[in-house]
């Protein structure tokens, strides 16, 4: 087997692998075996007929296809094996000839991570407050999710119900077909932009016909960017009616509150409780931004587009699970009216951030040893289990599995690392000088990058 490296480049190099004949045979001998087991030989029981006999009848080439499944990975281990190298993630492979055999394998070598001096890393924290408007505001959605609707006989305004019959037409197919539906006049845009406004000074009885377009984006490609001919039949329209503020409103809300005023103090600490979170997770954002300024991450080109594959993937999913079925990666472009390439190059900053601010954290975490205990890991199954109601035996078990803890280890760890990096940018704790040397250095975060990648075989 003849390797020949390439220079490195972009942190990955590239191996070109010529197999000789003698480096052939053993492969061919168990692609034999493979096929000799599938052939029907006259003469012979399955799995029995001599090499000879089984290559005259399938063809040297079909054994060497058969072979190249195994081959090319196994090859490739060795070849970065003997040359040395220390890999960040799988190699890309190809097939370049087959006689002779080449194999290209472009191989990630570990990111070059410099955290830099993260002890003097610092964010100024100002602590969130809440103001009598937005209590009041929370007051009044409470007094609205508590009102009744009282029928009305003038026409229909903005903020009723109306309850009506809907038929929806586009190109003279029925597309939607909806009988005594609830709908609240508001200048929201469901099911389509301009339809609650359609309906204003609609009265009980009346039959109300309109044409509306739907967006170009409208996740349903039959309705996207068409024009859709609505027919409305109201049968009954409502009004709200407020309940008054006062303590008596008060002791029906929740578990009742004995005054207004303890019911806002109520809505104060709860809008409280949800700012410091929401805020926290803003100011995470602005500390692990400047950890990557005070840092730097230089990444194999491999990891990123692997990292802007999994990004899109997960799109579509999430773009499937609204629309009830799965979606194609061709489907996706046809809805966004965008080429891959352009989906790609708008994902990929915000990956490349998103990798840079991984392997920074995993690097600061090796630096001050901090670790999931036993303790730590378990209480987060638990916490898992009790949220899971019947299904918390499954998932009980889904952790018994040691890759499923290592995950939940490494998930805990990062979390620990973020809190910490956050006392020192917060200046609430001592600042620890990183124990990394000041030259960057490949991480050996990318080593636990591999090791959560998929194990595929390289493609030929």
């Amino acid at each position: 087997m003849k390797v020949t490296r390439e220079e490195e480049a972009q942190r990955q190099t590239v191996l070109n692998i010529e197999m000789e004949e003698p480096d052939l045979e053993s492969y061919l001998q168990r692609a034999y075996q493979r096929v000799g087991q599938k052939v029907k030989v006259p003469g012979f029981r399955p799995g029995k007929a001599p090499r000879a006999v089984v290559e005259r009848m399938v063809g040297r080439e079909s054994l060497l296809q058969e072979a190249l499944e195994f081959m090319i990975p196994e090859v490739t281990a060795k070849a970065i094996e003997q040359e040395e190298i220390e890999a960040g993630a799988q190699p890309d492979v190809e097939l370049i000839e087959t006689e002779p055999v080449i194999i290209k394998a472009t191989v990630p070598l570990p990111p070059l991570v410099e955290t830099g001096d993260y002890s003097t890393l610092r964010v100024p924290w100002v602590a969130p407050t809440v103001t009598d408007e937005q209590i009041n505001e929370a007051l009044e959605e409470t007094q609205k999710q508590s009102a009744l609707w009282e029928p009305v006989e003038r026409p229909a305004q903005m903020g009723d119900q109306v309850t009506m019959d809907l038929l929806g037409a586009i190109d003279g197919e029925t597309l939607l077909d909806q009988q005594d539906g609830p709908f609240v006049l508001s200048e929201e845009p469901m099911p389509i932009p301009g339809f609650g406004e359609a309906l204003v000074g609609i009265a009980t009885g009346d039959k109300r016909e309109f044409d509306l377009t739907f967006p170009e984006d409208y996740l349903s490609e039959a309705m996207a960017g068409k024009e859709c001919h609505f027919t409305v039949t109201a049968k009954e329209t409502k009004e709200q009616k407020l309940p008054d503020l006062d303590d008596e409103f008060a002791k029906g809300v929740g578990e009742g509150f004995d005054t207004l005023d303890a019911l806002k103090d109520d809505i104060r600490q709860k809008l409280q409780d949800q700012k410091e979170h929401e805020d926290q997770h803003e100011y995470e954002d602005l500390v692990l931004d400047e950890l990557a300024v005070i840092g730097s991450v230089e990444l194999p080109k491999i990891i990123i587009e692997r990292a802007i594959d999994h990004h899109l993937e997960e799109i579509q999913e999430t773009i499937g699970r609204r629309l009830g079925r799965a979606i194609t990666l061709e489907e996706y472009i046809d809805v966004t009216k965008k080429s891959e390439e352009e989906l790609r190059e708008e994902t990929r900053e915000t990956v490349e951030m998103q990798l840079r601010r991984s392997y920074l954290i995993t690097e600061v975490a090796q630096n001050e040893g901090i670790e999931a205990s036993d303790e730590d890991i378990e209480a987060e199954i638990e916490t898992m289990v009790e949220t899971s109601g019947e299904q918390g035996d499954q998932v009980r078990q889904l952790f018994m599995n040691q890759e499923n803890r290592d995950s939940i280890a490494r998930s805990i760890r990062s979390r620990q690392t973020v809190e910490h990096l956050i006392g020192i940018a917060k200046n609430a704790e001592p600042a620890a000088k990183p124990k990394a040397a000041a030259k960057p250095k490949a991480s050996a975060a990318a080593s636990e990058a591999a090791s959560e990648e998929k194990t595929e075989e390289p493609s030929t």
